[in-house]
């Protein structure tokens, strides 16, 4: 009785249309049992909605990791966390190199270090694959954590405390 009387509340706060619908049923001779597992069944539904959505929205789909662990069996041998930590070192170093000479300007022009940027990015985030791979870690998952820490920082704030001391 008790999960019934927390859905009435629920309709009567959230869903004013729907609890019309309730009542409508009700005094149209419908049984109270068979609206309730109606209720129920919409709720399960909008749950398995959004569940389907989260799915949706991985950020790397789970066949593009299968190819690029792949990949890198194929040409690197078996998947280790160090080639993945070494792959990474480097990579973030052409990434500094094309970032530090295309502030320079020197060398090539900017359109030659904007590929170059991107293309170190793109190899930055296979190497992370296959580092979450290796160490059996879900790409997606410690993307979403981490996201979900960081988004409710607000390092204006921070910066204001501690009254801008580092520069």
């Amino acid at each position: 009785m008790n999960k019934i009387k927390k859905k009435l509340l629920d309709l009567i706060n959230n869903s004013p249309e729907m609890l019309k619908n309730y009542i409508f049923d009700l005094e149209n001779g419908q049984s109270s049992v068979d609206i309730q597992r109606s209720v129920f069944m919409e709720e399960d539904n909008k749950m398995l909605k959004r569940k389907l959505k989260e799915e949706k929205e991985e950020i790397i789909k789970k066949d593009f990791i299968k190819k690029v662990v792949k990949w890198q069996e194929t040409n690197f041998g078996e998947n280790e966390v160090s080639k993945n930590i070494f792959g990474l070192m480097e990579e973030l170093g052409e990434l500094a190199h094309a970032q530090l000479k295309g502030e320079q300007k020197v060398r090539f022009t900017s359109k030659q270090f904007l590929e170059m940027k991107k293309d170190a990015v793109g190899d930055l985030v296979l190497f992370l694959i296959g580092y979450c791979v290796a160490q059996k870690f879900d790409f997606n998952k410690c993307l979403k954590n981490s996201w979900n820490v960081v988004k409710r920082r607000d390092y204006k704030k921070i910066k204001k405390i501690r009254g801008n001391k580092r520069k």
